[in-house]
């Protein structure tokens, strides 16, 4: 039980209610008691709210416990009331009862009062753990349903960015930059960018796309990624870094970290819609952290959605306009980096999110990273391509055909089987979507394994990692 217990007394006998207080004293309840006498008192008290237990006398001048009863029961269901009365008989008890009381004492018998206050106290802790426990396992429910959808959408949505990302490629690469249309194209490939890394943030907040840990330089990481942040704001926003952590490294997944300082920004760009500035700072307050603190000029946070501002699908943004889950997707990934993060924030005085990472032994040597595109290998051997989706498998064979493969195609493994069975022409290697109706390509290539030995497959597939592995 709780110390100090917060208890409500309705008593208009200020002896009783000393009284009342004693017996708890002595019978070991430290509480903390509000005694109230008029109606108008009670009801205030109620709607405050913070109180472990009401006692309501049974009769008072123009009010009564079973008015307080049916008021508490309204606005504080979840509060035990026990009736503490002198002039209560056992007609009034039942029906006190029946209207939601837990308990009553009389107060010629005040000494069954410490063992009813400490039973009507665990047995609202005990409703409050249950609670809690359903509460907690309906939201794993949701998440894994969610997880579950994720992986599909990303699968679905994979395909479509695929026929996007490789037409606006192609388009491109035959285009002259003073074309009039060229800015239009970049403009749609930048869209399909963002909607993939909008598919990226599903996957790692419901854990479907797997970590791949390296060694990265804190500095480099944040410096590498600034062009991108810059075009996610607006002229009127402006990003000031100050990287001064040096070689100093952390353990992480690269892609993930950007995608978490990503989030920040974004989230700091939303705070100031008139402009303003976000300052990315780099440090290493201590021999063991790294720190990450990215600040705004913005409207800032009141504390009670300071409190929530992690919880997954919480949003202060008009509906359609945000998913609630860049900061929850923040937090997920700086956890899983070992690191921890806290916000600081005063209404009118913006924000500031401070990401601290443990330091990883050693530094790194930087590392150039080459920005050149190499020419595309040809080749002349002939490539089965097995895809379900017509579109996306038109545009792989596409795509290989004008590197100079023969390309045969096939909608599901069984059909690319049965076209090995009758092909004459040698095929050097099988590129198969993995997820398929039918056969799919696990299946497929143990077939293949019996009649083509050495007949090499490569996989590929709009679902993650984790599931293909």
């Amino acid at each position: 039980m709780k110390t100090p217990v917060t208890i409500l007394h309705l008593e208009d006998d200020p002896g009783d209610a000393a009284l009342v207080a004693s017996i708890l004293r002595s019978g070991g309840i430290e509480a903390l008691i509000d005694v109230v006498d008029t109606r108008s008192a009670f009801g205030e008290k109620v709607a405050q709210g913070g109180h472990d237990l009401v006692m309501a006398d049974y009769q008072l001048p123009q009010f009564d416990g079973l008015e307080a009863l049916a008021m508490t029961r309204r606005l504080r269901p979840d509060v035990p009331l026990i009736m503490v009365s002198g002039v209560m008989g056992e007609e009034a008890a039942i029906d006190s009862m029946r209207s939601g009381a837990t308990d009553y004492v009389l107060k010629t018998r005040l000494s069954r009062l410490v063992p009813a206050v400490r039973r009507a106290l665990q047995e609202a802790q005990e409703r409050a753990e249950k609670r809690l426990l359903q509460e907690q396992f309906l939201q794993a429910q949701k998440m894994e349903l969610f997880g579950r959808l994720a992986g599909g959408v990303a699968h679905d949505f994979n395909n479509i960015l695929t026929i996007v990302m490789s037409n606006c490629g192609l388009m491109l690469a035959g285009m002259a930059p003073s074309d009039p249309h060229h800015h239009l194209v970049e403009e749609v490939e930048q869209a399909g960018l963002r909607g993939a890394a909008l598919t990226r943030q599903l996957l790692i907040f419901a854990r479907h796309e797997a970590r791949k840990p390296e060694i990265l330089a804190i500095d480099e990481v944040v410096r590498t990624a600034a062009p991108l942040l810059r075009r996610l704001v607006p002229e009127s926003v402006h990003i000031a870094l100050n990287l001064s952590a040096g070689p100093v490294c952390i353990e992480a997944d690269r892609r993930h970290l950007e995608q978490a300082i990503m989030n920040l920004v974004v989230n700091a760009r939303d705070a100031m819609p008139r402009g303003g500035t976000i300052h990315i700072e780099t440090a290493v307050p201590n021999a063991g952290a790294v720190k990450v603190v990215v600040r705004d000029t913005g409207h800032g946070l009141t504390p009670e959605v300071r409190a929530r501002i992690f919880e997954p699908f919480f949003s202060t943004k008009p509906a359609g306009t945000g998913t609630g889950l860049g900061l929850a997707t923040v937090q997920r990934i700086v956890g899983e980096s070992g690191g921890e993060i806290s916000v600081e924030s005063t209404p009118g005085q913006g924000a500031s999110f401070t990401v601290s990472f443990p330091r990883h032994s050693g530094d790194l040597t930087p590392q150039h990273i080459n920005t050149t595109h190499p020419t595309l290998p040809r080749g002349n051997e002939t490539v089965l391509v097995v895809e379900d989706d017509p579109a996306v498998r038109e545009r792989a064979a596409g795509m290989l055909e004008r590197q100079g493969y023969e390309v045969l195609t096939a909608g599901d493994g069984r059909e690319a089987i049965d076209l090995l069975a009758r092909q004459s022409r040698g095929v050097s290697l099988v590129f198969t979507d993995v997820i398929m109706p039918e056969m799919n390509a696990g299946a497929m290539a143990r077939r293949l394994r019996e009649t083509h030995p050495g007949m090499r497959v490569l996989f590929t597939s709009g679902y993650t990692e984790q599931t293909i592995a």
